[in-house]
């Protein structure tokens, strides 16, 4: 049968069609395409692990950043804690102490003022004893009136001293007890010495009173 060149069929008619020579160079290609893509697929694998691991590293160092900010803030407001109550504590006890401290002062400035007060009081008294201008009939009488007058100022003079000194003395115990505020030494020692010179000064002066009182009456009476 005779077939026009329409009919013709390459995969019926030639024999050959499906048949091709395998040549080397096919086979390389087909062998480096399978040799090359496990390679692709560990680089790309290995880059992605790195680069995740970076990640997690600055993850890890913002963490540690964080808590060590925390740790921070958290020493922070404990100290605040701490001196705030510890603040508190002193100035509460403070105004306390410089309460009672100036109600005790207030009470010791009165006392000095009465003393001081009676002491003048007693100085003009005794400064204005004058025995001697009396005539002889009635010095007898004025001498007596005028030591009873210094035996009294005496007295009271002695008794005051004593209410002072007590005064200080319950200020050292107080300040032995550690509950007042610390005073200037040098106060403190003035006001723990008042009694004693003023009984040196009293002690002082006495003989020569009694000595002037005698120059006077064997003057005035026996020469």
């Amino acid at each position: 049968m005779n077939r026009t060149t329409a009919d013709y069929n390459p995969i019926i008619d030639d024999s050959d069609f499906l048949e091709f020579e395998s040549s080397p160079s096919n086979e390389i290609v087909v062998s480096d395409l399978s040799s090359r893509n496990p390679n692709i697929e560990f680089d790309e694998q290995l880059a992605s692990a790195q680069q995740q691991l970076k990640e997690l590293k600055k993850q890890e160092e913002q963490i540690e950043n964080q808590k060590a900010e925390l740790e921070l803030l958290r020493q922070m407001q404990s100290a605040f804690n701490r001196g705030k109550v510890e603040m508190l504590d002193n100035l509460q006890h403070a105004i306390t102490l410089l309460e009672r401290e100036r109600l005790d002062a207030e009470q010791r400035i009165l006392q000095y003022s009465r003393a001081q007060s009676t002491f003048k009081r007693t100085l003009d008294s005794i400064g204005s004893l004058n025995p001697e201008d009396c005539p002889h009939s009635k010095l007898h009488d004025e001498l007596t009136q005028a030591n009873t007058q210094i035996e009294d100022a005496r007295d009271e003079y002695m008794r005051t001293l004593k209410h002072l000194d007590n005064l200080n003395t319950q200020e050292d115990q107080s300040n032995s007890e550690g509950d007042s505020i610390t005073h200037l030494s040098t106060t403190s020692i003035g006001l723990r010495n008042f009694q004693y010179w003023f009984k040196s000064g009293f002690a002082f002066s006495l003989p020569i009173i009694v000595f002037v009182m005698f120059i006077y009456i064997t003057y005035k009476y026996i020469l």
